[in-house]
């Protein structure tokens, strides 16, 4: 029976939870269902989204201020009027926000979880978003380190679901080396690019042919300012986010990610389905067999970051290893596969 779905997220702006929206609701509408997306502060798309999805900004019909309480009655008003049977909320806030307005509606709600919950709220914030997390049907988890970070009363309606990876990547040319290293995601805190520039100072050091390449929108002018200050302006780029990342990442030797928490990375899962070797920070493990097809740094400090790329590249059994591991990891981590996990919810 074909039924109405509802994804609701903030924008649908270049990001891990956007790529994962713009994937199941792709799988969705093939599937024959009536699939509409809803952003709630942006209304440009930077996804291309196929014939058969709808696209609604909340605000487009309205003047009002955007504030909490228009954020819910919109929604709301919108959801009751367009009689959707299943909602599929992304991002704390805004599950918290959808929560709130499918209330004593007959649809059914599942809201995911995209970021390490401990991190970016308050602790009043958790207490509130705790208490709602009881009431959708269902809550959808990346790994089981999140999961576990809820009292047992929300945990019995998780779901552990991982993110797909996308079909025909290119496998990395374990013979041809490009001596680039490649960080993809927000210039935000979170990404530590303070860390991997001074890690990669160190490294740079003894393997002055190494170039440190990264991707992402935000504020550049404090990151450029200490590429100066450790004299590595002809060996560090910052770029603004690319739809095509994965061709500049099959063009890198080595992933980079120095995070100080994270859900699943989309760009961590992406290097490693391309099959490159991958270094990363602890809270990025759940991807990683440390020592086989990359390193995880246990320390976030300088002198460990510059040591596990130098690990790396003196062992070139990591490359091989990576692309083995990832013809693995093609095969578990499907669309289709994962695509039918999320379908089993309807």
């Amino acid at each position: 029976m074909t039924q109405k779905i509802l994804f609701v997220i903030h924008s649908l702006s270049i990001g891990g939870a956007q790529k994962m929206i713009y994937m199941v609701a792709s799988f969705f509408a093939q599937k024959g269902h009536d699939v509409t997306i809803i952003t709630i502060s942006d209304k440009q798309i930077k996804y291309p989204l196929e014939n058969n999805i709808k696209h609604r900004y909340l605000y487009q019909s309205t003047s009002k201020n955007h504030s909490l309480f228009n954020n819910i009655s919109l929604l709301r008003s919108y959801i009751k009027r367009e009689q959707f049977t299943t909602v599929f909320s992304f991002i704390c806030k805004i599950n918290m926000v959808t929560i709130l307005a499918c209330l004593r509606l007959k649809t059914s709600l599942y809201v995911s979880v995209r970021n390490d919950p401990r991190y970016n709220m308050s602790a009043f914030g958790k207490l509130i978003r705790n208490i709602l997390y009881h009431l959708p049907k269902g809550i959808i988890f990346q790994n089981k380190q999140e999961l576990l970070y809820f009292p047992k009363s929300v945990r019995k309606k998780g779901k552990i679901i991982n993110n797909p990876i996308e079909a025909n990547l290119p496998l990395k040319n374990t013979s041809k080396f490009t001596y680039n290293i490649i960080m993809a995601g927000y210039l935000c805190e979170q990404k530590n690019y303070h860390l991997a520039i001074k890690g990669f100072a160190l490294f740079n050091k003894a393997n002055p042919l190494y170039k440190l390449h990264i991707y992402g929108n935000g504020k550049q002018e404090e990151l450029k300012n200490l590429i100066k200050e450790y004299h590595l302006s002809s060996s560090v780029f910052i770029y603004s986010t690319t739809k095509d990342i994965y061709e500049k990442m099959y063009e890198s030797d080595i992933y980079l990610s120095t995070s100080l928490y994270e859900g699943i990375s989309n760009s961590i899962l992406e290097a490693i389905g391309l099959g490159l070797p991958v270094v990363v920070t602890d809270c990025s493990r759940d991807l990683v067999e440390s020592g086989y097809n990359g390193i995880v740094i246990k320390e976030n400090k300088p002198e460990a970051v510059a040591n596990s790329l130098e690990e790396i590249i003196n062992n070139r059994n990591f490359w091989k290893n990576a692309n083995e591991y990832s013809k693995k990891l093609r095969k578990e981590l499907t669309l289709e596969i994962i695509g039918e996990k999320w379908y089993k919810l309807l």
